[in-house]
């Protein structure tokens, strides 16, 4: 992480992410990440921690939506090696792309994990919705995400516009001019 953060802003960052990486759908209540700062070994205020998730947000290192936190696309990308390292029981790869799979869905059988968008993209037009995983073939019990229609880019399974970009004639994102 930047040097900017002090260490006991790492160490909260560091139980944020052992926290959402080893739940079961990549995502914590973010109640739960600002009652983080009551287990550090310096204590951190709950307005300080709320600031810090908030900073760690703005620098994508953390995700906020619908009241739960996750991992952001900056974690995800810069400690790659460092999370299959550290989480490599808890890791578990995307049976389509081959990619870290936090935030997806599991099977409930041979408990395989796909991302929304590869499972959106992968169950389009199956009449059956069997696991992706050719050894098992049990029924997929999840919802299945629909694509979107516009042409957002796809973070750590999330769906995402960068605010200063929109889209041009061909349907992909341009920079707006300043």
């Amino acid at each position: 992480m930047a040097t900017d953060f002090t260490p006991n802003d790492i160490a909260f960052f560091k139980k944020a992410m052992d926290l959402i990486v080893t739940s079961t759908d990549g995502t914590v209540p973010s109640l739960d990440v600002t009652n983080i700062s009551a287990d550090l070994e310096k204590k951190m205020s709950v307005t300080h921690a709320d600031e810090l998730i908030e900073r760690l947000c703005q620098d994508k290192w953390m995700s906020k939506s619908s009241g739960s936190c996750s991992l952001g696309p900056r974690a995800m990308l810069e400690l790659h090696p460092y999370l299959k390292r550290v989480y490599e029981d808890d890791i578990i790869d995307c049976m389509m792309c081959s990619e870290i799979a936090i935030r997806g869905q599991c099977c409930n059988h041979c408990e395989g994990k796909i991302h929304n968008h590869c499972a959106a993209r992968y169950f389009r037009g199956r009449a059956q919705k069997t696991c992706p995983n050719q050894q098992c073939g049990a029924v997929w019990m999840h919802e299945v995400p629909q694509l979107s229609t516009s042409s957002p880019s796809q973070v750590n399974g999330e769906t995402s516009v960068s605010p200063s970009a929109e889209a041009g004639p061909s349907g992909r994102q341009r920079r707006k001019r300043r």
